[in-house]
C-alpha cells in the first residue's frame, strides 16, 4: 500500500536531501516525481517575496498524481511546504492522502509539524530529522537581541521598518520570534534571582508567544501582525 510521509526539519537541505535519498531507496526515477515548491516573486525594489501554495497549485498537483509512472514501478508527489502551504490547500489534500493513487508515494516536507494540519498530519508517517536546539547561533542570538532593542524602545519608524523587512519572510520570522523568545526566558531567569524587571520581562514574553502563535497556527498577515506586536 502507498505510503505518506511529513519530513520535518528546519533545514531546507536536510529536508530535501531526505526526500531525494527516499525516492532513490525506492527507485523512483526523477521523470517520475512531481514536486511543488515554493516561488518566488521579485519586486521593482529586487527584494523576494515567498508566494503561498494555494489551492490552484494543489489541484494542478493532483492531476499529475493520476498519471501513470513513465519509468518507475512507484511514482511521487512532493510538496515542498515551507510553512507556505495555506489550509484552504491542506483541506484540498486531504482526500488524496486519505486514498492515495495506486503506485504513489506521497511526501509533504515543512519546518514544523505544527504548521500542518492535525488531520493532515494522522494520514503520514511523520519523520523529525533534526532536535531543535536551545539556544540559536552567535547570528540568531545577535538578530534577537537588535529585534527586541528595537521592540522596547520608542523609535515608531526603526519598529514599522523592522516589520516590512521580516514581513517578506514567514519562516525567518517564526525564527527571530523562537531566539527572542528564548532569549527573554533566560534573562526572566536572571531577573528572578536578582528580583529586576521581572514583570517587564514576562510581559515582553507574553506578547512575543502570542505573535509567534498567531503566526504559526493561522494564515494572517505577517506585516500586520508584526507591526501590531511592534507597537503593543
Amino acid at each position: 500500500m502507498p505510503q505518506s510521509y511529513l519530513i520535518i526539519s528546519k533545514n531546507q537541505e536536510e529536508r530535501i536531501e531526505y526526500t531525494t535519498k527516499l525516492c532513490d531507496e525506492l527507485l523512483i526515477s526523477e521523470f517520475d516525481r512531481t514536486v511543488v515548491e515554493i516561488q518566488t516573486e521579485t519586486t521593482k525594489k529586487s527584494d523576494k517575496i515567498q508566494k503561498s501554495i494555494g489551492i490552484e497549485e494543489i489541484r494542478s498537483f493532483q492531476k499529475k498524481l493520476y498519471l501513470k509512472p513513465l519509468k518507475s514501478l512507484l511514482k511521487a508527489g512532493i510538496i515542498h511546504a515551507n510553512d507556505t502551504l495555506t489550509i484552504q490547500a491542506q483541506n484540498a489534500l486531504l482526500k488524496v492522502f486519505e486514498e492515495p493513487p495506486d503506485n504513489t508515494i506521497l511526501i509533504i516536507t515543512s519546518t514544523n509539524k505544527e504548521m500542518i494540519l492535525e488531520t493532515l498530519c494522522s494520514r503520514c508517517t511523520i519523520v523529525e530529522l533534526t532536535i531543535e536546539k536551545e539556544n540559536g547561533s552567535d547570528e540568531e542570538i545577535e538578530g534577537a537581541e537588535k529585534f527586541l532593542k528595537i521592540l522596547e524602545s520608542d523609535k515608531i519608524g526603526e519598529k514599522m521598518k523592522i516589520a516590512e523587512v521580516y514581513s517578506k519572510d514567514k519562516v525567518k520570522t517564526l525564527e527571530l520570534l523562537e531566539n527572542a523568545i528564548q532569549k527573554k526566558r533566560n534573562e526572566l531567569l536572571e531577573s528572578i534571582e536578582e528580583n529586576e524587571k521581572t514583570t517587564q520581562n514576562i510581559k515582553i514574553i507574553q506578547v512575543l508567544q502570542n505573535c509567534y502563535t498567531t503566526l504559526k497556527k493561522t494564515n494572517v498577515n505577517t506585516r500586520m501582525t508584526l507591526e501590531s506586536l511592534m507597537l503593543s
